[in-house]
């Protein structure tokens, strides 16, 4: 495998380009921890929370201030430093804690939009499909009756979780090596002088593979990694025996996870997610005789994924590796069968 390896890292110019790739998924992601676009970033929302105040009462006394162009606001403190800005951020904050808030008037909601779909005939009669799933979710959701979502800044989960360039860039990462392993050796003929019996090919071609999963993982560890310690410094990650509800973007959830279980989760279906594709990559570089033969049904397959991901059908969905990519997109939501 030593020899595969050295496949990869061969071309100075094709490592150049993956140091590249790391470097910018550091910078995107710091920038993106840092984004003061709403005219507040995360850490003032996290500045906001640790204050302690009364948000409501604060709000009002800045919607006075804003409609007094006479009024002094140095007396304030402010985190933004500015009276409009620091109400957009007010209401941010209230938002969210309101929330976690009435998590218990949410499931009430929810309880009673099952009811009014049953009472209605719209699932069909008592005992079809449409019928039992709706009784299923509403069973999910009692579950959780009981559960109290913290009160607590979690942008930093929020962001690490919903962050997207990795993913992009772990496809180049996987697309590289798969064309380096297979595509060389085919363009030079030495396949079959490689390994001429079957035998040796079926062991030629699981080496290639391995080392590509074990490439991929590495490329995986690396970049997740920065991601989880950029988020961690610069947000935080809050305590991770909260309930998964208490994240911003995830109150609606059916699972009674912790955030430090939906951290695991969210990791471990990311690198099989990654393995998937990795396989995918390597049965249509393994036939490719030129770089450009592999392209073209690459970009093919990643057309017909987006397609599949688009579908109203759940079973075509959940088979499309651009909806399974999107991990935390599947746990802020409840299929309503």
């Amino acid at each position: 495998m030593r020899y595969e390896w050295k496949k990869i890292f061969a071309n100075p110019h094709a490592v150049l380009l993956l140091i590249a790739a790391l470097l910018l998924n550091g910078y995107l992601f710091y920038r993106h921890c840092t984004d003061s676009s709403p005219g507040y970033t995360e850490a003032q929302i996290r500045a906001k929370y640790a204050q302690n105040i009364d948000i409501e009462e604060e709000l009002r006394e800045l919607d006075a201030r804003s409609l007094d162009f006479t009024a002094d606001s140095r007396d304030l403190n402010l985190i933004t430093g500015d009276v409009y800005l620091e109400r957009r951020l007010d209401r941010e904050v209230l938002s969210r804690m309101e929330e976690a808030e009435h998590y218990a008037d949410y499931l009430q909601e929810k309880q009673t939009e099952i009811r009014a779909r049953l009472n209605s005939g719209f699932m069909g009669p008592e005992g079809s499909f449409p019928y039992d799933a709706q009784l299923r979710v509403a069973e999910t959701y009692r579950k959780l009756e009981g559960i109290q979502p913290e009160v607590s800044f979690s942008g930093g989960i929020a962001i690490f979780t919903h962050w997207h360039i990795t993913d992009l860039l772990l496809l180049l990462f996987c697309l590289t090596a798969g064309l380096f392993l297979m595509t060389r050796e085919h363009t030079a003929g030495l396949l079959l002088l490689l390994r001429p019996t079957a035998r040796g090919k079926s062991s030629l071609y699981a080496q290639k593979f391995l080392t590509l999963l074990l490439f991929v993982t590495c490329a995986f560890v690396i970049l997740y990694g920065t991601d989880f310690v950029l988020s961690g410094l610069i947000l935080g990650f809050g305590r991770l025996s909260r309930p998964i509800q208490s994240v911003t973007g995830l109150l609606p959830c059916p699972m009674p996870l912790t955030v430090g279980g939906y951290l695991l989760r969210f990791l471990l279906e990311k690198l099989l997610w990654l393995w998937a594709v990795s396989a995918v990559v390597f049965l249509l570089c393994t036939p490719a005789k030129r770089s450009t033969h592999a392209l073209l049904p690459a970009a093919l397959v990643a057309i017909l994924s987006l397609l599949m991901g688009q579908s109203k059908d759940l079973w075509v969905q959940s088979l499309s590796l651009s909806f399974l990519s999107d991990t935390a997109e599947r746990y802020s939501n409840c299929l309503m069968m």
